[in-house]
């Protein structure tokens, strides 16, 4: 039995048909979804504020720990206390021990060497023994008992991540925004430990009146310290959403004339993305000359300003 005329080619075009519009609506489904996933993602304030103190410390810490590579405190102590019961705690006493021992060999050596006299070798004895048992007993003694690798408590650990990450912010000199995903599914999984913190812009306002520092010969204008999106959401706008999130801040909260950012020459995806957010074109400050004006000079970066006012 033949197929009719034209057959093979009614059913080639079908399955080619078929094949297209299957892999259509699978390609609107993933997209569908990153956009759901990006939706809902919200960009939120971070400034230390004393009316606001208890929620100003937890979102202190979801940026300092998102800044952290997503290791949050409990984290943190667990990887301390995981090496501390790893390593060999006999080894370790004999290294402190024999720390102290080459301490004390080294300070008699000197005696001995540096003297003429014909009781140097009593004396550099009694050195070395001296500051060898005195530096290599005690540092034995406490890598033995597990001290050479310090565990923080929880309140230590939550304090350093704070200090080390988000100082600048904590101490009320910088503002930050922070977009966080209330979806902690799937890819966004990884975030839980920052609360959904998924990308942090830091801004910093300068010469404004009463300044005690001042950058250059600017006007007030707040200054945007940096830039940070996870490396797996990047391109889905979410850098666009945080800059005018600060550049609403800037209009509604301060009298800054404009925005300033410095940028890497070599980085043109940055620089095309700051452009078409109304940037002017990069003006180097590679040279010493530029500290008059912008307050500062680095080799191969450019600064970009946006006027407000």
């Amino acid at each position: 039995m033949g197929f009719r005329s034209g057959m093979p080619c009614k059913l080639v075009f079908s399955v080619f048909i078929f094949v297209v519009y299957v892999r259509k609506s699978f390609c609107l489904t993933v997209s569908r979804d990153a956009i759901h996933a990006i939706g809902n993602i919200a960009i939120e304030k971070v400034v230390s504020d004393s009316c606001e103190l208890v929620d100003v410390k937890q979102n202190l810490m979801d940026v300092a720990v998102y800044r952290n590579k997503l290791i949050d405190a409990d984290m943190k102590i667990a990887s301390q206390e995981s090496k501390r019961d790893e390593y060999n705690r006999m080894e370790a006493g004999l290294t402190g021990l024999s720390i102290g021992l080459a301490g004390g060999l080294t300070a008699g050596g000197l005696i001995y060497f540096s003297s003429d006299d014909s009781e140097a070798i009593s004396s550099a004895v009694q050195t070395a023994i001296g500051i060898g048992a005195g530096l290599g007993l005690p540092l034995g003694l406490s890598n033995a008992l597990g001290n050479k690798v310090y565990v923080p408590t929880m309140e230590q650990a939550r304090r350093g991540l704070v200090q080390d990450f988000t100082e600048s912010i904590w101490r009320g000199g910088n503002v930050a925004f922070v977009a966080r995903s209330n979806d902690l599914d799937g890819k966004f999984q990884k975030f839980k430990p920052s609360n959904g913190v998924v990308a942090v812009i830091e801004t910093q306002i300068r010469n404004f009146d009463g300044s005690s520092k001042k950058f250059g010969s600017l006007p007030c204008h707040v200054h945007i310290m940096n830039l940070d999106v996870d490396n797996d959401l990047r391109r889905n706008g979410l850098a666009t959403k945080l800059m005018n999130k600060v550049e609403l801040y800037t209009k509604r909260e301060t009298e800054a004339e404009l925005l300033t950012l410095l940028v890497d020459d070599t980085n043109d995806v940055a620089i095309s993305l700051y452009k078409k957010l109304g940037f002017d074109d990069p003006i180097s400050i590679g040279a010493p000359s530029a500290s008059k004006e912008f307050g500062s000079f680095t080799i191969g970066r450019s600064i970009m300003m946006k006027r407000i006012r």
